[in-house]
């Protein structure tokens, strides 16, 4: 009888304790949100031309988005590892000239207007999650905090062009190969590291689904810049300045909102 009242203690206390550890006990959250950040300090530098239907249109670039995943573990009710991995889209201003070569030999730059270059950028990164003394991870208000690695690309597309061409001799510039060589697609990805701090909050609809959302603060540090070999003689775009302006985007993106959902396992 001792021994049949023991054996009900022991499991209606586990009961309890499984209840009382995650989201009806389950400690497991992958995550899947949208993100958006408006640089708002970018847009002091004036417009960017997008493509509308074949014409060139100046407008604001309003705001940058990212698609974020992401899986945690509750080592306890208010401290959870995990790691993240996030793909964020930006766009950033193309060059207003370009360096032209004419046919007997003479050299000089030529304006144009660009279509604003898209840039993509991966982000690998391990994260820690912890939340008061009486949370209950992975519900609830949390703070995320995480160091990670990004690497960002110039997304290859035929962007839209106008040029102002001038003459030399009688003689238009050579831009038959504009396309071509405006810029080298195969140039490794840009590097860097990226600090975050994240006020989250998952609030449950059911045993195994929350919504999730919160304000992240991104702090982006380039690392291992191009060398700059000054004006461009392969290409018009130098890779340099590529790396300059997408520093200068991710930089400006500083703050940025998260809203999506989390499945608890």
């Amino acid at each position: 009888m001792r021994t049949l009242v023991f054996i009900s203690i022991f499991f209606i206390g586990s009961s309890v304790q499984a209840q009382n550890t995650g989201l009806y006990g389950k400690k497991i959250s992958l995550d899947l949100s949208f993100g958006g950040a408006m640089p708002v300090i970018n847009m002091l530098n004036g417009s960017m031309y997008k493509s509308r239907s074949g014409v060139l249109v100046e407008k604001l670039d309003m705001f940058d988005y990212s698609i974020r995943t992401g899986a945690s573990y509750a080592l306890a009710n208010n401290f959870a590892l995990g790691f993240e991995f996030d793909i964020e889209f930006m766009n950033i201003h193309a060059p207003t000239y370009a360096y032209v070569s004419y046919p007997s030999g003479g050299a000089t730059s030529m304006q144009m207007k660009h279509e604003a270059l898209n840039m993509r950028t991966m982000v690998f990164m391990p994260r820690f999650e912890f939340t008061s003394h009486s949370g209950l991870l992975p519900i609830g208000l949390s703070h995320q905090i995480g160091i990670g690695f990004s690497r960002t690309k110039i997304v290859q597309k035929d962007y839209e062009h106008v040029f102002y061409p001038t003459t030399y001799n009688n003689e238009l510039p050579i831009l038959d190969d504009f396309d071509e060589r405006f810029y080298d697609y195969t140039n490794d990805a840009f590097k860097g590291l990226v600090f975050m701090y994240t006020l989250n909050v998952r609030t449950p609809i059911n045993k195994f689904m929350m919504i999730t959302y919160g304000i992240r603060y991104n702090f982006n540090v380039g690392i291992d810049a191009p060398a700059y070999f000054g004006a461009p003689d392969v290409t018009y775009f130098a890779e340099s300045n590529a790396y300059s302006a997408s520093k200068e985007r991710r930089l400006y993106s500083l703050i940025s909102f998260n809203l999506g959902m989390s499945f608890a396992l």
